[in-house]
This record gives C-alpha cells, sequence and structure tokens, in this order.
C-alpha cells in the first residue's frame, strides 16, 4: 500500500498554531495559503490531529 503524504503546513508546535488560529484565524490562514499555496495541513486544538485547508472555493 502506498504511503500517504499530508500537503504541507507550519511545522511550528501545535499549541503556537492554534493559538495564532485563535487570535486572527483569517490572516493566519491566508498567510499559510501564501507560503504553502492553497491547500496546506494544520495541526489545532483540541486533539491536534493534522487538518487539511483548503483557502479557495477553486480549489474545492
Amino acid at each position: 500500500m502506498p504511503a500517504f503524504q499530508l500537503p504541507d503546513g507550519p511545522q511550528t508546535h501545535p499549541l503556537v498554531q492554534t493559538i495564532q488560529w485563535m487570535n486572527s484565524s483569517l490572516e493566519y490562514m491566508e498567510a499559510c495559503a501564501k507560503r504553502y499555496d492553497e491547500i496546506f495541513t494544520l495541526r489545532i486544538s483540541p486533539v491536534f490531529a493534522p487538518q487539511v485547508f483548503i483557502s479557495s472555493p477553486e480549489a474545492i
């Protein structure tokens, strides 16, 4: 079975990602999209599991 690879995303600690998301989710998402492209992975609370985000309707 081939290994599944998630899209790139921030490598900061998940707690830091959660704080950034809580402080300004739209700005954080825009910054991630600019750096990692339209599809990226975040690890935010409550479980810190990888979550794939899609930042534009066209990418969906």
